[in-house]
């Protein structure tokens, strides 16, 4: 299973890797403990709010849209940053 990841890591051009820099991390952690207090998150949910802003944040600076179905935490987030933009689908 782990062979298969890596191999479809190692097909994406670099240009397709998105890095958040310094000012992202930093960005990101305000907006993880806005959501995390907002949400009442605990302590094992926190981490999950922080990787969340990361994907927001990472892709609001790049001119991105994410694609997720989680519609609680990423419309607050873009109720929190409206820079930001998301679109949600449910599953089937």
């Amino acid at each position: 299973m782990i062979a298969k990841v890596a191999a479809s890591i190692d097909l994406r051009p670099d240009h397709r890797i998105l890095t958040p820099d310094r000012e992202t991390w930093r960005e990101a952690g305000i907006l993880a403990g806005l959501l995390a207090r907002l949400q009442q998150y605990g302590k094992n949910d926190r981490r999950k709010a922080l990787n969340d802003a990361l994907i927001f944040l990472t892709a609001t600076r790049n001119g991105c849209v994410v694609l997720t179905r989680n519609i609680a935490d990423f419309d607050l987030l873009m109720q929190l940053d409206p820079r930001g933009q998301a679109i949600f689908y449910k599953s089937l």
